[in-house]
Order: structure tokens, then sequence, then C-alpha cells
């Protein structure tokens, strides 16, 4: 009798070993995603604020002072993103080629949803942005820049005070004066996420 309860306390004890094991082997492969995850979200949002700043940088370049950059925005009216999702962005600037001659090059941002994830326990939409231009005559192609898992994407055009402008597009036309900086907010979503996550996700300003 005493040779099968040291058996069953040998086995009670290999088992919660064996427990303990997995569970701490469990809770580092959750940590070495989280961790995975949360450095391609940060990489991502640096190359993704980068480049807008670049294309923030040159829009109305070469353009007289009574150009309009802003050709296009559309932002979202029919549920309750509208306030953090513009669907459609283009502006411009023109290229002065070696012989003096003026391009006019075209660049335009096209936000689609792309599907859902739970961020911060909550159902979301999840968003794509493709970055497009094009060159004078020829036809809009790729620019590459985009981003594949946007919680939203939103543009505001900024005042001399730094103060918001509605409708836009139509002021510009008016006074093109009135648009002093543009300012992108957007928010990048992990790839993968779990309970070890230091963020849900990266939200971001540029200016």
């Amino acid at each position: 009798m005493p040779l099968i309860f040291d058996h069953l306390i040998s086995t009670v004890v290999a088992m919660t070993v064996v427990m303990i094991l997995a569970s701490v082997q469990l809770r580092a492969t959750k940590q070495n995603i989280a961790g995975t995850s949360h450095y391609v979200t940060k990489q991502r949002t640096k190359q993704l604020s980068s480049w807008l700043q670049e294309d923030l940088g040159k829009i109305g370049k070469n353009m007289g002072d009574e150009s309009v950059p802003v050709d296009t925005m559309v932002v979202a009216n029919d549920d309750s993103t509208a306030e953090w999702l513009t669907k459609e962005l283009v502006f411009e600037r023109d290229s002065i080629e070696t012989g003096g001659n003026r391009v006019r090059v075209k660049v335009r941002y096209d936000v689609q949803k792309t599907g859902t994830r739970t961020i911060e326990g909550e159902e979301r939409d999840v968003f794509q942005l493709t970055r497009e231009r094009k060159v004078g005559s020829d036809p809009w192609e790729s620019a590459g820049g985009g981003a594949s898992t946007l919680e939203y994407f939103d543009v505001d055009m900024l005042n001399k005070n730094a103060e918001l402008v509605e409708d836009p597009v139509k002021k510009l036309q008016a006074n093109p004066d009135t648009v002093r900086s543009v300012r992108i907010r957007f928010s990048v979503v992990p790839p993968f996420q779990n309970d070890q996550l230091p963020v849900s996700a990266s939200r971001t300003n540029t200016v």
C-alpha cells in the first residue's frame, strides 16, 4: 500500500511540474509574440509618419500663390467613424524639369475598410491606406508607402491659428491662404494581439 501511495504522489508531483512548465512556456510564448507585434507596430508607425511628413512638406511646392494644392477631400458621413476617417485625399505640387517646364504631380490617399479587429475589448473597423501618384497626363499608379491595418486615418486642414477649417476644399477655392497647415491623425493596429501587449494600437499625430 505505501508503494501505491508513493507512485500516486510521484504522479501528482510530475503532473504539477508539467503544468507549471507548460504555463511558463505559454506565458513566454505570449510575451515573445507581444514583443514582436509591438516592434512591428512601432516600425510601421515610424515608416508611415516618415513618408506622410515628406508628402506634407511638398504640398503646393512650386505652385503659384493663387493655386489650390488640395484637389479632393472626402470624409465619411455614413457611420459613427466619420470624425476619424478621411476616405480620400488628393493633393498636388509642380515638378520643374531641367528645361524649366512644369509638370503637375498629384498624390492620392485612398482609405478602404478591410475588416474588423478586437481593440481594447471592442470590435472595431480596420482600414487600409493606399497611396497613388499621377504625373502630368500619365495614369494613376501605385506609389508605395501605404498601410494595411489602421484603426483610423483623419486629415484636418488648419488655419493660421491651428484651428480646424470646415469644408476646406471650398474655402481654399475662395481663398488659397485659408489653410496654413495639415494635420493627420492615425492609429496603427498591431498584427497580433494578446493580453501581454503594452498598447492595443499606436496612435500618432503628424503636422
